[in-house]
């Protein structure tokens, strides 16, 4: 089996073609189209039906391209780990949810960094949706969402808790005194796809809600700014609002607090270098 050629194949699959893997790899189209043959070859099966000019995986294909997508990682661990001995160093890739990114992921990168020094970062801060996918995909070595993972190849544990509150500026017109006040007021919120939004739009179907959606952001900032400025009711960390209480900005009493969890992501094939392993300890200083 040569790995290689297991390499392009799984190129072609995700690119979509022979002509754009080649410029993906740097190498030239005929290269590429020998690979899938020898493929072919080896295995006497057909990996792609040709169709109006397009590659359409088989049943084969497919079944191959799932077997790949599983080994590739595991081979690239394998180098990258007997290379690594005991040492510290190196990139990690860390993938995190848009509120642990924002909160806590550089106080502890900066710690990290101040220990050591060999040791690169690359970051992707993004919804917790969008992180899994990294995590499934190994495109990250490790991740930090809100909420339970919704991919089946993920290993994932509670690593801390916070709380998210319902908040308002004291000049909102409008009284909150139960969930039925929500009916039709203007809310401010997070994005679709995070889980923040996942948990209140959870929340609001359990109690027949239907607010008014005046605000969409990834942005817990502009959700707070909108919420000082009289915008709308916001749902956010309280951890996120406690310095801005002194603006004008309170927590809805009558509406009661909501534990939010956050998890630590792996895919269920990672191996646990030292680079992940640092990470991870300084993770779970967090209170």
């Amino acid at each position: 089996m040569n790995i290689n050629y297991l390499r392009i194949f799984k190129t072609v699959c995700d690119e979509g073609g022979v002509t754009k893997a080649s410029k993906k790899l740097y190498i030239a189209q005929p290269s590429v189209s020998l690979a899938i043959k020898e493929l072919e070859k080896n295995y006497e099966v057909k990996l792609f039906d040709r169709i109006s000019r397009k590659l359409i995986l088989t049943a084969k294909g497919q079944q191959l391209y799932d077997y790949v997508t599983d080994i590739l990682p595991l081979i690239d661990e394998i180098d990258e780990k007997l290379r690594e001995g005991d040492q510290v160093g190196g990139r990690l890739r860390i993938g995190s949810s848009v509120t642990f990114g924002n909160y806590y992921l550089f106080d502890i990168i900066q710690a990290l960094k101040k220990e050591y020094p060999d040791l690169e970062f690359q970051l992707t801060i993004d919804s917790s949706y969008a992180i899994e996918e990294l995590v499934a995909n190994n495109d990250v070595d490790l991740g930090v969402i809100e909420g339970h993972s919704h991919i089946d190849n993920i290993n994932s544990r509670v690593i801390m808790e916070d709380d998210l509150v319902f908040v308002k500026s004291r000049d909102f017109p409008k009284g909150i005194g139960s969930y039925d006040d929500l009916n039709g007021c203007e809310v401010l919120l997070r994005n679709l796809g995070s889980a923040h939004r996942e948990i209140f739009d959870g929340l609001m179907k359990a109690h027949d809600i239907n607010p008014k959606i005046v605000l969409e952001s990834i942005s817990t900032s502009a959700l707070i700014e909108g919420c000082i400025k009289g915008l709308g009711v916001a749902f956010l960390p309280h951890k996120f609002i406690v310095g801005h209480l002194e603006h004008g900005l309170e927590a809805i009493a009558a509406l009661a607090t909501v534990k939010r969890n956050y998890f630590l992501i792996t895919h269920q094939n990672k191996y646990v270098s030292n680079n992940m392993e640092i990470f991870i300890r300084e993770l779970e200083k967090i209170k």
